[in-house]
Formats: C-alpha cells, sequence, structure tokens
C-alpha cells in the first residue's frame, strides 16, 4: 500500500497489525513490522517520525533478543536520513556500516547485500568510487546464482558504473 502512494493507508494498518501482536505477546518480529512502519511513515513525509520508529525497532530487538532485522533496520535508517534537509553523511555511512557489519557478522547475505550496495552508493556520490568499489565487488562476486534478482541487478548496475 505504501508503495503504491497510500502510505497513510498502510501506517493505519501497520499500527493495527502491531497493536494485534502486541495484544497476544508476539515480539519476535515486531522490530521488523516496526521497520515497516517507518517505511510507510516516510513515504508520507514523516521521515523524522520514521527514523524516530527505527530507533524503536531497534530497541524492540534488543528488548526480546530478536536482533535478525538489525541490519536490515540500520540500512534503512541510512536511507532516511539521507532524506533529510541538512544530511550528516558521517552518520549516514555510520548507519550503513553498522548494517553491513551486522549482516556480515550473522552471515546473512540477503542483508548484506542491500547493505553493501547502499554504503557503495552513498561513497560514490562522495566521489570515494574506488572504496565502493572494494566494498561491493567482493560481496556481489560470493554470490554464483540469482543474478536475476533485483539487488543483484542493482549491485551489478552499480559495479559497472563503478567501473567506467
Amino acid at each position: 500500500m505504501a508503495q503504491s502512494g497510500q502510505g497513510t493507508a498502510a501506517a493505519e494498518r501497520i499500527r493495527e497489525g502491531i497493536a494485534a501482536m502486541q495484544a497476544t505477546g508476539a515480539r519476535r518480529v515486531e522490530s521488523i513490522v516496526l521497520g515497516l512502519l517507518a517505511e510507510a511513515l516516510a513515504t508520507t513525509g514523516a521521515v523524522t517520525k520514521a527514523i524516530e520508529m527505527l530507533a524503536e525497532a531497534l530497541a524492540a530487538a534488543k528488548a526480546c533478543g530478536a536482533d535478525w532485522a538489525d541490519a536490515e533496520l540500520h540500512r534503512l535508517r541510512g536511507e532516511l536520513l539521507q532524506g533529510q534537509s541538512l544530511p550528516d553523511w558521517a552518520e549516514i555511512e555510520r548507519a550503513f556500516r553498522t548494517s553491513l557489519a551486522v549482516a556480515h557478522e550473522q552471515r546473512t547475505r540477503g542483508f548484506e547485500l542491500p547493505a553493501a550496495i547502499s554504503l557503495a552508493r552513498l561513497l560514490s556520490n562522495l566521489e570515494r568510487r574506488d572504496e565502493a568499489r572494494d566494498v561491493l565487488a567482493p560481496l556481489y562476486g560470493w554470490f554464483t546464482e540469482g543474478f536475476d534478482t533485483p539487488d543483484l541487478k542493482e549491485a551489478k548496475a552499480l559495479l559497472d558504473e563503478l567501473n567506467t
């Protein structure tokens, strides 16, 4: 719903789902659902509230020991920080590097690749193309299949751009 322009309605539905989860005591997926709420809020222009929601999501993950989505939450935080009127590039880079480190530590390539793409894109935009390539190329090289998936297509396009 949020991706189709119905961010406000999506946020309301997600809030209803969170209330239902909390009522039943289901906490293991709360952090990622709060992350989805942050994404929905961002589509409505409520970027500051979305960033606050990500902090709440990370706190919820820590509280119940369900840190499996932390890498994606940190990556999303970096993406949202870029949308602020005065972006703090060092803080954005820290968010992406944290995302990458968490994903690497947890051995979750599905979160590691998007983190590497986000970090590499930032570094490229900051005129640090060699560093961007050094971040992304080894991870892209790890994959042996699935090259038609969106993340791998994006990684390949970015590497091609960095190699020109």
